[in-house]
């Protein structure tokens, strides 16, 4: 087997894992950088290959989630060189005081080939850039219309002087794991790991709105981890998304695994260019609502559906994932088949009122025609008919037709066909779209 092929599925053995809120012997499974199984410690596995097998003095916890402030390149490369030994798998910076760092060679520079990841925070007073970012959401997109290319930030809720609090108070903690004040510590307890886990790594990242990917381990989150001794404080290595980027018996640090982190929460707005689904191991994590964000980018979930589509989690796949819809819906009935028509956006719909994906399929994205405004105007009256006619809104696959290429077929759907048949069809291009969708969309993994 190949160690630097992400895809194997590797296994590492612990005798003492912090998951689930308690420290335990397990099994952690790991494919494409990602936890797709916690089994226990005594289960007899094939097909994989063995990470690491720790022995009963080690401790593995979630890799710790560190925040800092960027001061220049030179120095921020100089502690980027030793956060791997102290068991640092992810670095926030906060960029409160340094809107000259703010374009993209800058952050390229600061973030590619560096053996941790690395996401860019800043503070919510910084006023200069506040209505720029993103929706103020917490995860944010900062747009360098310079160049034409986008830099993903992460945001603050909170002002620069609580960041700043926030990264002092996370620094100490770190300086509890990996100081004198531990390593003279004896017998401790497990109740106090599962808290220093908590803190060093689940809290930044939730603060920060990244712990769907980092800060725990558990099915669906980055396979980041930190292996320790706790009666010495020392680090015996470091794993970045299941690789080992820090070893100490080797001294040895994998100089460029580590990535920038990009938003993986659900955006809806026409500005957020580069939507990508989650891997389905994650996606199977979600609580109901970030789950149910992320089956709307492939097809709009209303009720009927959406209650259908999480009673049947997990899934292996996204394929799977559109044949459960495809099989909820058949046994919906005529009335929430035609809720669920309802959900979906008008064509010709104003460009403000549609998805991120709408907005690109009925081709808001590209150069107006001249004739746009006599065409939509046209689209806008026979919707107001289709819907009198048959009650339910109207459903066509683009495909990447014009819209007044879609007048006609609009024109013969009204003319010529029943309710019946105008909702078996609707439902069928309803599904079309969300394949031709999940063939366009990247899965982060």
């Amino acid at each position: 087997m190949n160690p630097s092929d992400n895809s194997l599925k590797r296994i590492i053995r612990g005798r003492r894992v912090v998951y689930n809120g308690r420290v335990g012997e397990a099994i952690l499974v790991v494919e494409n950088g990602v936890v797709i199984d916690i089994l226990p410690y005594n289960t007899y596995l094939t097909n994989t290959e063995l990470l690491l097998d720790c022995t009963e003095n080690l401790l593995i916890m979630a890799g710790l989630v560190r925040f800092d402030n960027i001061e220049s390149i030179e120095s921020f490369d100089e502690k980027i060189l030793s956060m791997p030994k102290q068991g640092v798998t992810t670095l926030i910076n906060i960029l409160n005081d340094s809107p000259n760092l703010l374009n993209i060679d800058k952050v390229n520079e600061l973030t590619n080939n560096k053996s941790i990841d690395i996401g860019l925070i800043v503070g919510a007073d910084t006023n200069i850039y506040r209505n720029r970012i993103f929706n103020g959401s917490v995860l944010g997109m900062f747009d360098s219309t310079a160049n034409n290319q986008d830099i993903s930030l992460l945001t603050s809720d909170s002002s620069n002087k609580e960041a700043n609090h926030l990264k002092n108070r996370v620094v100490n903690i770190e300086k509890l794991l990996l100081t004198s004040e531990l390593q003279e510590s004896k017998g401790i307890q497990d109740e106090s790991l599962v808290a220093l886990s908590e803190s060093a790594s689940n809290i930044p990242s939730a603060l920060v709105g990244i712990n769907d990917i980092k800060g725990t381990i558990a099915i669906g989150r980055d396979a980041d981890f930190v292996v320790w001794n706790p009666e010495n404080g020392v680090v015996e290595k470091t794993i970045l998304r299941g690789q080992i980027i820090y070893n100490r018996e080797s001294s040895h640090t994998l100089p460029s695994h580590g990535q920038r982190i990009i938003p993986t929460f659900i955006q809806t707005s026409k500005s957020f260019p580069n939507i990508k689904l989650p891997a389905v191991q994650r996606l199977n994590t979600l609580d109901d609502n970030c789950f149910l964000n992320v089956v709307n980018l492939l097809f709009e979930t209303a009720p009927p559906l959406a209650r259908g589509m999480l009673a049947a989690r997990p899934y292996l796949n996204y394929e799977q994932l559109i044949q459960t819809a495809i099989e909820v819906v058949a046994k919906c009935t005529p009335d929430e088949r035609v809720e669920l028509l309802n959900s979906h956006p008008k064509i010709g719909a104003k460009p403000t009122e549609v998805s991120t994906l709408s907005y690109k399929e009925q081709g808001y994205d590209k150069q107006p025609m001249s004739d746009e405004a006599k065409v939509l105007e046209r689209l806008a009256l026979l919707n107001v008919a289709y819907q009198e006619k048959y009650g339910f809104t109207f459903m066509v696959f683009v495909n990447g037709r014009s819209k007044a290429e879609i007048i006609p077929i609009l024109e013969k759907r009204l003319n010529h066909s029943t309710k019946a048949q105008e909702l078996q069809t609707g439902i069928s291009e309803f599904f079309d779209i969300a394949s031709s969708r999940l063939a366009k969309l990247k899965i982060v993994v």
